[in-house]
């Protein structure tokens, strides 16, 4: 991974702001969790109807593990995958998502 140290050229006064608003305008929903919030109860009251939900993240109540899945085809049916994003791109709304699962 790239060093992120200076990688802020553009400047706005409320970065996480502008990333919320950039993210509506990019057909998004940008949802902020309160710190402390119940994540896997947030998720599913955003997506009530999610059964199938993908994460290898350890605090993600998933029902299937992708990272155990022996091919891509193995995914089909999941209704929504959960990962874990490092940095927000406030300018397209963007988030990196490093390669660190299979």
């Amino acid at each position: 991974m790239p060093s992120f140290e200076g990688l802020f050229p553009v400047e706005y006064p409320d970065r996480l702001a502008k990333f919320i608003e950039t993210v509506g305008q990019v057909g998004g929903h940008a949802v902020l969790a309160e710190d402390g919030a119940d994540i896997n109860g947030l998720i599913h009251s955003i997506y009530p109807d999610a059964s199938v939900i993908a994460s290898s993240l350890p605090y993600i109540e998933a029902t299937v593990d992708p990272d155990d899945v022996q091919d891509a085809a193995g995914l089909n049916g999941t209704d929504l995958g959960v990962v874990e994003g490092k940095i927000a791109v406030a300018e397209n709304g963007c988030v990196w998502i490093p390669q660190t699962m299979k």
